[in-house]
Parts: C-alpha cells; structure tokens; sequence
C-alpha cells in the first residue's frame, strides 16, 4: 500500500508541474506562431489525458489491494474460527476425560475418543489445505507426471470417502472407469476428493455420484453430483476464489486448490446448481497433461 501511495503523489506532483508549464506558456501563448500553440496544444492535451488514465489505474489498483486486504482479514478470521472450535472440542473432551479416567464407561470414553479424533482430522485437514495453497501461489508445488488408470482413484476416493458417507445416511456411487490418464496422480486424486469433500459438507440426505466420460479424443470429464442444498445463482461466481466465504459452512479452500490443480494440469472445473435441489461439478482434464507447457508459460 506505501508504494502505491508514493506512486499515487508522484502522479499529482507531475500533474501540479504540467499546469504550471501550461500556466507559464499561456504568458507568452499570445508571441507564439500559430503551428507552435498548436503543438503547445496537443502536447498539454496528450499529457494531461496519460496523467487521467495513469491516475485512474492507480487508483483501481489502490481499490484491488483494498479488496484482496479485506478478504484475507476475512478469511484470516474463518480460519481463526475453525482451529478454536476444533481446539475447543478436544480440550473440552480431554478435560473431561481426565476427570472421569477412573470412573468413566467404556462407551462414553469412545464417543469422547471420536470427537477427539474427528476434531484432530479437521485440523490436519485445515493445515494440509493451507500448505498446499501456499505451494500454489507460490509455484512451489511438486509434480510427477505418470500413467494410471483412473479406475485406480476412484477406488482411493471410495475407500477414504465410503464410511463418511454411510455414517450421514448419503448413498455414494461411483461409474467404473476404464479410462487411462497421464497426469500427476495426487494432483487428480486432490481435484476429486476436495470437490467430493464439499459435496459431503453440504449434502444431508440422499446420495452423491461421480460419473466419466470422454469429452473428445483429447479430454475427459469427471462429473460429481449431489442431492444437497445447492447453491445460489449469485454466489457461483465466487466459490473457487480464495480467501472467500459462502454461508456458515463455507467452502474453505478445497475449492479453490482443486480450480487451481486442475488448470495446471490443461484442464478447467464447471458448476451447475440450483439452489435447494443439489450440485453438480464438472472436472475437464486432458488425457495427457500439458502441466510442462504450463510451468513453461
């Protein structure tokens, strides 16, 4: 923000000199040649209209680095809140644990144990998503481009992601694959599993799908739908960007590293939703990964 301050006084010092060249000219405008006052003329105008436009760029820019500001310091915060909770949680029940050590029963020390681990999950999960966010903007990220079966991760997804799904009452279904990729394997397991997380999150009842097709002879695309609260209209333009909150669950990061890896990749993520009724997430990667051109780029 000090540079842009700086930048932003520089451009009304020169602004400040130009109209005192142009109020020292006028003294003297009435001896002048006509084509000279013309030139005089144009030269004022061209740098008065460069100094409008240098002026209003600084000023968008002043208004961007405001806004990214206020996003992180919102985002800062949900993150704050979501470690207290979870902190909260296992405290509350280590406490009360060490309380009761010698007269607690079996089956309330599991409960106590599972929210304990659950909340440990959930912080694990925050600091990875974090870290992995970190590598991406900072183009720190590791890649090892091999071929594999995408077949193979979806087994991965629905091992992880089976027993969550069974313990909510949602049914989980996933389309058998035959398709051979060329990509990097965590990347693509990452894309599916934080989309599918979110579906979890949001979906209280009925089922999620994860279906594949190919698009063409060069891409695919890995569809995940759930019958869960949906989305609304003016909000799908923001879910992907980081440092944004929707509603009181949120869509954290998962969203925005899984747009990220995917575009990495030579590949892109679509939603459709209708609010009430559920959500659908499109991934589109290509069979062979243009991730080498696009670290060249």
């Amino acid at each position: 923000m000090k540079k842009i301050s700086a930048i932003d006084y520089k451009f009304r010092e020169v602004s400040n000199i130009v109209s005192m060249l142009n109020f020292a000219v006028l003294g003297y405008y009435g001896e002048l040649s006509n084509p000279l006052k013309e030139k005089i003329k144009y030269t004022y105008n061209t740098l008065s209209f460069v100094l409008a436009k240098a002026n209003e760029y600084v000023k968008s820019v002043v208004k961007k680095e405001k806004e990214i500001s206020r996003l992180k310091d919102e985002f800062t915060s949900s993150i704050s809140h979501d470690l207290r909770t979870q902190l909260t949680v296992i405290i509350g029940n280590t406490d009360l644990l060490l309380a009761q050590i010698d007269t607690i029963d079996k089956v309330a020390l599991k409960q106590k144990l599972e929210r304990i681990n659950n909340s440990g999950h959930s912080i694990l999960s925050l600091a990875n998503g974090l870290l992995e966010f970190f590598h991406i903007e900072s183009n720190k990220y590791h890649c090892h481009i091999e071929d594999f079966n995408l077949e193979n991760i979806l087994i991965d997804v629905k091992e992880v992601f089976s027993t969550t799904c069974k313990s909510k009452g949602i049914g989980l279904f996933i389309q058998p694959s035959t398709i051979k990729l060329q990509a990097d394997y965590n990347h693509v397991y990452r894309i599916i599993s934080n989309i599918l997380d979110n579906a979890i999150k949001f979906t209280d009842k009925g089922k999620i799908e994860i279906s594949n097709y190919c698009k063409d002879i060069n891409n695919i695309i890995i569809a995940i739908s759930d019958t869960g609260k949906g989305i609304k209209q003016e909000d799908l333009k923001n879910i992907f960007k980081r440092f944004v909150k929707i509603g009181e669950k949120g869509y954290g990061l998962g969203l925005h590293i899984a747009k990220s890896l995917a575009a990495l990749h030579g590949g892109n993520i679509s939603v459709e939703s209708e609010f009430g009724s559920g959500t659908t997430f499109y991934i589109e990667l290509p069979l062979i990964s243009l991730i080498n051109e696009n670290r060249k780029s």
